[in-house]
């Protein structure tokens, strides 16, 4: 069988910047019988040599860049999409029929396109199997930000402008011939109740990612634990969880300052670093780390106050996969194969988060065996390889 994949960014075994790393790990896996040909659009400059060196890992029978367009191009066609009433990331993935054409000569069997901003290029393809990696509902997350992001009215109004491009986006992709590959179930549900029932989806296990075991496990932790939190706190996926997990944990200096230390992964975090940092407890902020995976592998904890969410997050199956004990919202662990109190630590609430850090901190080697549990099961449930069998094999069938 032969397979052209359409890719807005170039692959990548990391996430640089954008989703790269997740059609990296499909196409690494690839089945033995599958021919596949890659078109993808531009990356950043600085990462070009890096995704070039990845994307020679990979058995291609053909690829080629396609340039984004730039300039006084790039905002026509921004403007042109939002003038349909769709977002403008659809815009800057415009259909090239020079690029229709070729794909359409290799009379593939399937056409596998990521993520589903790239609605355009569908009337131009003459292949009777296309596949879409979402990989989430927009239309969801755009719901959940109002109903639980604890939003100004300026966001409000946002996520309500977004809600309504969104929704045509995904109304427009359950109108096309194609069938959607989703890694959240309520995602996958909310595409096609919004649908009613007409589009065709299916839901496959997030792959993981590349990861570097913990140097120390919470049974050999000496001195005070490691808490990273990691993503970027300025964001409507942390709400107010993060900032009212701080005023706790400054309440509670004279129990945790002495016992814990705290690592901060990405931009926004600045404020309540700061606020841990005047109440005593030693804290670190990084707005970048070159290698994640081994800034994760300094780690004993992993603290997720993730407010709003959808799909799967890749850091939290990065963190359980590399041994770290996590602690994180309903919405940190959804579509990953753990269970509270066996792989992970759930919490209700900010206060609650707080009191399981408490606990951590005075019994840290009762707590190791949850953190392997975690470790063996996201290895084995969340295996690149066997998640890749599974979504091709779903592809596939037309």
């Amino acid at each position: 069988m032969r397979c052209v994949t359409l890719q807005a960014f170039p692959p990548h075994r990391y996430n640089l910047q954008a989703p790269t790393a997740h059609p990296f790990q499909f196409m690494r896996h690839l089945p033995g019988e599958l021919e596949l040909s890659l078109y993808y659009f531009s990356g950043l400059p600085k990462h070009k040599e890096s995704s070039e060196a990845c994307i020679r890992t990979l058995q291609l029978t053909g690829c080629e860049e396609i340039p984004k367009p730039s300039g006084l191009s790039k905002y026509y066609h921004i403007a042109g999409a939002r003038m349909k009433g769709l977002p403008g990331s659809v815009g800057m993935y415009p259909s090239m029929r020079r690029v229709c054409r070729k794909i359409n000569e290799e009379r593939p069997d399937l056409i596998w396109m990521y993520p589903h901003w790239l609605l355009d290029w569908t009337p131009w393809l003459e292949c009777h199997n296309i596949v879409v990696s979402g990989p989430d509902s927009a239309v969801l997350h755009n719901e959940r930000a109002l109903k639980y992001g604890s939003l100004d009215d300026a966001g409000k109004k946002r996520q309500e402008a977004l809600l309504k491009r969104n929704l045509r986006l995904e109304r427009a992709w359950g109108e096309a011939p194609v069938r959607m590959h989703m890694v959240g179930q309520e995602d996958l549900n909310r595409y096609v109740a919004l649908n009613q029932g007409r589009a065709k989806a299916f839901f496959i296990r997030h792959p993981l990612y590349d990861y570097i075991p913990a140097r120390e496990s919470l049974a050999e932790a000496r001195g005070r634990l490691r808490v990273i939190v990691s993503g970027g706190g300025s964001t409507v996926f942390v709400g107010d969880h993060l900032s009212r997990v701080v005023i706790e944990l400054a309440a509670r200096r004279g129990q945790l300052a002495s016992r814990l230390q705290f690592l901060f992964i990405g931009k926004g975090y600045e404020k309540d670093a700061l606020v841990l940092k005047e109440s005593g407890y030693s804290v670190e902020t990084v707005p970048w780390v070159d290698n994640y995976e081994e800034a994760l592998s300094t780690g004993h904890v992993h603290l997720f106050p993730i407010a709003v969410g959808t799909g799967t997050k890749g850091k939290v199956l990065t963190a359980l996969a590399a041994g770290l004990l996590c602690i994180g919202s309903a919405f940190a662990f959804e579509n990953i194969a753990v269970e509270d109190r066996k792989e992970c630590l759930f919490y209700e609430n900010p206060i609650q988060a707080v009191n399981i850090l408490v606990d951590v901190a005075r019994r840290p080697a009762d707590y190791a065996a949850i953190a392997a549990r975690g470790a063996l099961r996201v290895q084995n449930e969340h295996d690149p390889e066997k998640t890749a069998e599974a979504f091709w094999a779903a592809a596939m069938k037309s």
